[in-house]
């Protein structure tokens, strides 16, 4: 997230389920592979361990969407969700972006944002922002997840272009 008078900026990694939000992991310098394993070792199995489905319960499966980012697509990557036996949603390349959480981010930015609202450093809105994924994102969650059958149909509709998702 951007936005302050004082320069920088700061990225974030966190997922949502129908059951919930994860914890919002501030991700120090860019998201390469091996930065984004990291994260899925440390932030995202422990999270999706404590889901009503189980990553070790093969009758409820858990399924993990993520986009083509490099350090997503990368071998390492590919090779760590093999063998801790995470299934991942197939994602084609050049497709239209259909991921929920996206549009979560953006309501994120907008509240944390609301009216305007600037900081003066980086320090003063980090706090706003795990405040704003704390105790306003997760409102949005179920209503996110219902609009996936409209989505997918606009997409339809729209020839795989731009929709107003």
């Amino acid at each position: 997230m951007r936005r302050h008078s004082g320069g920088g900026s700061a990225m974030f990694w966190g997922a949502m389920s129908w059951h919930g939000l994860s914890t919002l992991h501030r991700v120090q310098g860019s998201l390469n592979a091996e930065r984004y394993r990291q994260v899925m070792l440390n932030v995202m199995m422990p999270w999706a361990l404590e889901l009503p489905w189980r990553l070790d319960q093969p009758d409820c499966p858990f399924i993990f969407q993520q986009d083509n980012a490099p350090g997503h697509a990368a071998l390492s990557t590919r090779e760590l969700f093999d063998t801790v036996g995470i299934a991942l949603l197939d994602w084609p390349a050049r497709s239209p972006d259909l991921n929920p959480v996206e549009n979560l981010w953006a309501i994120v930015s907008h509240r944390v944002h609301w009216q305007g609202r600037q900081f003066m450093r980086l320090d003063d809105m980090l706090p706003v922002i795990y405040d704003c994924w704390r105790t306003e994102a997760p409102k949005y969650v179920e209503a996110l997840f219902e609009s996936m059958p409209r989505r997918l149909q606009a997409c339809i509709d729209a020839g795989g272009r731009q929709t107003k998702y």
